[in-house]
């Protein structure tokens, strides 16, 4: 998964501003937003703004290597326009003085006060996906990397002819609710997709597939602890609940299949949802 520890900060003050000025113009949909004045003129403390007929919002852009409190309390102070809410985006790291700082000044504003550290704003480039705008190289990689595993992924849940079955058999009878056999082929796929699929080795790069991943492996392991004590190889190579628990343990056999059926049909949508991510991102 990509981390700030990747990114060097931006030296160049305008690249910086156009930066925060991309991440406005995907948190503030549908409000217009632009530069406040140019360099040089009276800003009335502010850089961005952004406004519609019932808010105003200013965003002060810092490209500082340090930040004292006076120099908080300064920016702040600066402001000299009418708004709702203030937001300093600034190039430092998350500093708890700096928060600390920004509370008190709250309870004497008379607009709201929000601060953007650099961790902030390279998480936002990230879920934004403006990576690539800024730090081509870095992204490249992570693309590259994830595309190795989503190939690997490919090769373990869908070339087996897991998916297939999966979807097409399981969890469709799943969803009368009834449950299948399930061939030990597949059952053994299961704990090791749960083995495999769990290391940090296999661990994407985006943070959007790699969460569907972790529902996935989750759900394949809720799948496997409640299997491995409710279902039984009796019937040559096929796993099932045991028919006879119909008649002689109904109360076992109704809770087990409400445990299993909602468990194989969520295996199939987090899969359906990794595979559309994929087809999104053009990993495979």
């Amino acid at each position: 998964m990509l981390n700030i520890y990747q990114f060097p900060k931006i030296e160049n003050w305008q690249i910086f501003e156009d930066m925060i000025f991309d991440i406005c113009n995907q948190k503030y949909l549908n409000m217009p937003i632009n530069f406040f004045g140019r360099q040089g003129q009276k800003q009335e403390g502010i850089d961005i703004y952004v406004n519609n007929e019932n808010y105003k919002i200013g965003i002060q852009v810092k490209n500082y290597t340090k930040l004292t409190l006076t120099q908080v309390d300064e920016f702040i102070n600066n402001v000299n326009i009418d708004l709702d809410t203030l937001v300093l985006a600034i190039s430092i790291n998350t500093d708890a003085k700096i928060m600390k700082k920004i509370k008190e000044k709250q309870k004497t504003s008379n607009f709201q006060i929000q601060i953007w550290f650099w961790e902030n704003i390279i998480n936002d480039l990230i879920n934004f996906n403006l990576i690539s705008k800024y730090y081509p190289m870095v992204d490249n990689f992570a693309i590259n990397k994830d595309r190795e595993l989503f190939i690997e992924f490919d090769k373990d849940f869908i070339k087996t002819g897991f998916y297939s079955h999966w979807k097409g058999d399981v969890s469709r009878i799943c969803k009368i609710p009834k449950l299948p056999p399930i061939h030990d082929d597949i059952i053994s796929l299961l704990c090791y997709f749960e083995e495999k699929w769990d290391l940090p080795l296999y661990e994407f790069r985006e943070e959007k597939i790699e969460k569907l991943k972790i529902f996935l492996i989750d759900g394949i392991k809720e799948f496997n602890n409640v299997a491995s004590v409710n279902m039984w190889c009796d019937y040559g190579d096929y796993y099932q609940v045991p028919i006879e628990w119909k008649n002689n343990a109904p109360q076992r056999y109704e809770n087990v299949l409400r445990k299993l059926c909602p468990l194989a049909i969520a295996i199939e949508m987090n899969l359906d949802s990794i595979i559309q991510e994929g087809k999104k991102l053009r990993l495979f």
